[in-house]
């Protein structure tokens, strides 16, 4: 099938099933399932809440000329020369060269750091890292059979969407988001399915 014939075959379907009067209720579910109280929103720790802020208040050094190994560079307006390994205020200088001159900073919060390639320009590259402080990791635990022992009994035997249901029940305005969802599910490295023959 061409590409242009894709979007034809869309409207196609989709005029057939409004025809036939098949199209899915737009009417808000009427199941409405409580939650057990030890289920709580989804922190996302690949993407911490805290980043924003954390990241508009950071200052990156600025770097002015690269000579003979050391980096003159300015931070929060003072002037500070670096060697690769030195700390620059709250950052460390990880990298140089000398040309085309640039140099490469590093800086690691709590759950999450960033990388800053560095120009004589005044220009500047930032690559954020997934991952800060080694030290601080702490990954969330899903327990959610310790509330509720029939947890994933009912997920699985729900002839509705059991978990997308709670999920929205875990916000204001009762539509599901991606914490909400996260919050319900248990990421793949903790789930396994086991089958028999029988």
């Amino acid at each position: 099938m061409s590409l242009p014939a894709l979007p034809l075959l869309l409207l196609a379907t989709a005029l057939a099933i409004a025809v036939a009067g098949t199209l899915p209720s737009t009417q808000p579910s009427t199941l409405h399932l409580t939650l057990p109280a030890t289920l709580q929103p989804y922190d996302d720790f690949h993407y911490p809440v805290e980043e924003t802020a954390e990241a508009k208040a950071a200052s990156t050094p600025v770097l002015v000329a690269i000579a003979n190994g050391v980096a003159s560079l300015l931070y929060k307006g003072a002037p500070v020369h670096a060697k690769v390994g030195d700390d620059v205020g709250d950052w460390r200088l990880v990298g140089l060269r000398q040309a085309p001159a640039f140099a490469v900073v590093e800086r690691e919060w709590a759950r999450w750091g960033m990388l800053v390639i560095l120009r004589t320009d005044g220009s500047s590259i930032p690559l954020r890292k997934s991952v800060g402080d080694l030290a601080s990791i702490r990954q969330p635990y899903f327990n959610f059979t310790g509330a509720d022992p029939d947890y994933f009994t009912r997920i699985a035997a729900g002839l509705n969407d059991v978990a997308s249901a709670m999920a929205a029940n875990l916000t204001v305005d009762g539509e599901a988001d991606y914490s909400s969802l996260a919050a319900t599910l248990a990421p793949q490295v903790r789930t396994c399915f086991v089958f028999g023959f029988e």
